[in-house]
């Protein structure tokens, strides 16, 4: 399993264990044990966000293409390589 699925399903997990605590406490604890839980979760989505659009690994070097074709769309939004632009 990816590292990216991991973090899915353990943000699931624990939101779904948040839950049910919070839904099992009386009125003024649940208040501050959902503050606290607030206070956490704000800095590790922005962390989780900073992971999520950071990119893996740095490039190896330039990237070069030849010999390609020329891309048509058609109807269906779909590009099919054409022998125009040889």
């Amino acid at each position: 399993m990816s590292a990216r699925r991991w973090v899915l399903v353990v943000t699931a997990v624990v939101v779904a264990v948040a839950a049910v605590v919070l839904v099992g406490m009386r009125g003024d604890d649940a208040n501050k044990i959902a503050t606290a839980l607030s206070a956490l979760a704000a800095p590790a989505a922005v962390g989780i966000a900073v992971w999520a659009a950071h990119p893996g690994l740095p490039p190896q070097g330039d990237l070069r293409v030849s010999n390609t074709r020329r891309a048509v769309a058609g109807r269906g939004g779909r590009a099919n390589a054409t022998e125009a632009g040889w």
